[in-house]
C-alpha cells in the first residue's frame, strides 16, 4: 500500500486564485433545481410541446441527468406545478424516442419567478 501525502495547508482543491477558502462559497454554481426551472420557465411561453423541457434537453442545458426526479421535486418541496406531455423525439442511431415534455403550469408561473428572485 502507497501512502499518500496530504496537501499543503491552503492547498485543498483546483487553484482558483487567491480567493480565500471563505469567499469560494460565493463562487458555486447554481443549485440544479434552479437551473432547471430556470431552463423550464423559459419554455414555458411556447405552446408547442416540442419546444418545453424534456430529458435530453435538460442533461444539455442543465446538466440535470434525472430531470423527472427533478421536476418531482420541485413540485413537492417547492409548490410549482407543471403541466406534461409524452411527445416524440430524435433518438440514437435515427429512431424515435418518446420522452416527456414539462412546461411551467400558468396558475404557478408567479411562484416560480418568485423562487427565482423574480428573474426567468
Amino acid at each position: 500500500m502507497t501512502a499518500t501525502k496530504s496537501p499543503p495547508d491552503g492547498a485543498d482543491g483546483p487553484d482558483i486564485g487567491n480567493t480565500s477558502r471563505r469567499d469560494r462559497s460565493t463562487l458555486r454554481p447554481e443549485f440544479k433545481w434552479k437551473r432547471t426551472l430556470r431552463e423550464i420557465l423559459s419554455r414555458s411561453s411556447s405552446s408547442d410541446e416540442r419546444a418545453w423541457l424534456h430529458r435530453f434537453i435538460a442533461e444539455k442545458m442543465c446538466g440535470d441527468h434525472t430531470l423527472p426526479s427533478t421536476v418531482s421535486e420541485i413540485e413537492r418541496v417547492k409548490g410549482v406545478r407543471f403541466e406534461r406531455r409524452e411527445i416524440t423525439v430524435p433518438g440514437h442511431a435515427g429512431e424515435s424516442a418518446r420522452v416527456m415534455a414539462y412546461r411551467v403550469a400558468s396558475e404557478s408561473r408567479a411562484r416560480a419567478l418568485e423562487l427565482l428572485g423574480g428573474h426567468r
